[in-house]
C-alpha cells in the first residue's frame, strides 16, 4: 500500500534535452532514442535484434524511454550481469525504501579487516629493512596525532535488505536495496542506500561488490594515463580491447627486456618516464664565425642545412663530406708490421 502511487519522475515531450539519447549496457549501445523533427512529429527508438535493424515511434519520451529500456532487457537477462549502483536521495525509491527499512530489522555490518600485501620474495633485504622501517615510523606518526573529534570518529555500520521494488518505473526489472546506516561517536548517524538487480538476499555481497569501486576507478585512471589511452577516442569495444592488449604488452616485452640487462631503476618506471630516460641523448653541433660561435641539436642543423640553396648548400655538403671521412675512416695502425 505504501507504493501506491509512487512512480519515478521521466522527462516530458517539451522537455530540452541533448539527442540522441543512447541507452548502452557495458559500453554498448543497446538503443537509441531519436527526438521529434519537424518532418517527423513522433518519437522514434532504434534497436538491433537478430542482425536488423529495427526502429517504432512513440509520441511521447516517456513511452520511447520506457520502451528502450525494454529492448535491451533481454541483452542483460542474455548476458547474465547485474548491476550495483548508489541511490540518490531524490528518488522516489529512496522515500520508498527509508519507509519501509524503519519496520525491517537491522543487522550489523562485520568489520572487514585491512588486506595484507604480501611482501614480493624477490625484493632485496635492503628494501626490506627500509619497507619496515617506513611503516614504524607511520605508526608512530600516527599514534602521535590527536584523536578526531566525536563526530568524525566512525563506530559501526547497519544494514536492511528489501527486494522486489517497481517505483523506479524506468527499471524493467524488479529493484533490491540496501540501507546502510553509519553511526558515529557522538550519536548521529549518515544514510546511504544501494540498489541492485540481482534478486538474491545477498547484502553483504552486493557492499562488497561496491567497496570495488575505488579500485575499478584508479586502474581506469592508471589505464588512461599511462597506457597511452586517454587520447582514444574509440567507442568500439574491440578496437579498445587490441588498443590495451597492444600497449600491455609492448610495455611487458620492455619491461622483460630492461630486467634482462638488469637495468632496475628504468624498469620500474613508468611508459612516459622510461621513454624519457630511454630518449636518445642531446647531440650538438658548434658553428664557428670569427669570433662567434652558435650551436645547434644535430635535428635542427639537418634542417636548417636541407633548407639552404645554391652555393651554400654546395659549401656545406663539401664540408660534411669532409666531416663524415675525417669522423668515420678508421685510425691507421701506428705500428704497421
Amino acid at each position: 500500500m505504501l507504493l501506491a502511487g509512487l512512480t519515478q519522475k521521466t522527462p516530458k515531450s517539451g522537455h530540452s534535452m541533448r539527442f540522441p539519447v543512447r541507452i548502452k549496457h557495458r559500453g554498448r549501445t543497446c538503443a537509441t532514442i531519436y527526438a521529434k523533427s519537424k518532418s517527423y512529429a513522433l518519437y522514434r527508438v532504434a534497436w538491433t535484434a537478430g542482425g536488423s535493424r529495427k526502429m517504432k515511434t512513440f509520441p511521447s519520451y516517456s513511452e520511447a524511454r520506457r520502451h528502450a529500456y525494454a529492448v535491451t532487457k533481454p541483452v542483460q537477462t542474455r548476458l547474465g550481469i547485474e548491476v550495483v549502483i548508489p541511490m540518490k536521495k531524490n528518488m522516489d525509491i529512496w522515500a520508498d525504501a527509508w519507509a519501509l527499512a524503519q519496520r525491517e530489522s537491522w543487522q550489523q555490518v562485520p568489520e572487514v579487516p585491512p588486506p595484507v600485501v604480501p611482501i614480493p620474495p624477490a625484493r632485496p633485504e635492503r628494501l626490506r629493512r627500509r619497507e619496515a622501517n617506513r611503516q614504524k615510523t607511520l605508526a608512530q606518526r600516527k599514534q602521535a596525532l590527536p584523536p578526531p573529534p566525536a563526530q568524525e570518529r566512525y563506530t559501526q555500520s547497519e544494514y536492511c535488505w528489501m527486494g522486489g521494488f517497481g517505483s523506479w518505473t524506468a527499471a524493467t526489472v524488479p529493484i533490491a536495496v540496501v540501507c546502510l546506516r553509519d553511526h558515529y561517536a557522538d550519536g548521529h548517524h549518515e544514510d546511504w542506500a544501494l540498489m541492485s538487480t540481482y534478486p538474491g538476499p545477498e547484502p553483504l555481497r552486493l557492499l562488497g561488490y561496491y567497496r570495488r569501486r575505488p579500485a575499478i576507478e584508479e586502474r581506469h585512471r592508471q589505464l588512461k594515463c599511462f597506457y597511452d589511452l586517454s587520447d582514444f577516442r574509440s567507442r568500439s569495444f574491440n578496437a579498445i580491447a587490441a588498443q590495451v592488449v597492444r600497449v600491455l604488452l609492448t610495455y611487458t616485452l620492455r619491461q622483460w627486456q630492461l630486467w634482462r640487462f638488469l637495468e632496475e631503476a628504468l624498469a620500474r618506471l613508468t611508459p612516459e618516464g622510461l621513454a624519457q630516460q630511454l630518449r636518445l641523448l642531446q647531440q650538438w653541433i658548434v658553428i664557428y664565425l670569427g669570433l662567434a660561435y652558435t650551436q645547434l641539436p644535430v635535428v635542427s642543423f639537418t634542417r636548417e642545412a636541407l633548407q639552404l640553396e645554391g652555393a651554400a648548400r654546395d659549401k656545406a655538403l663539401r664540408k660534411l663530406e669532409l666531416l663524415e671521412r675525417t669522423l668515420l675512416t678508421p685510425v691507421p695502425n701506428p705500428r704497421p708490421r
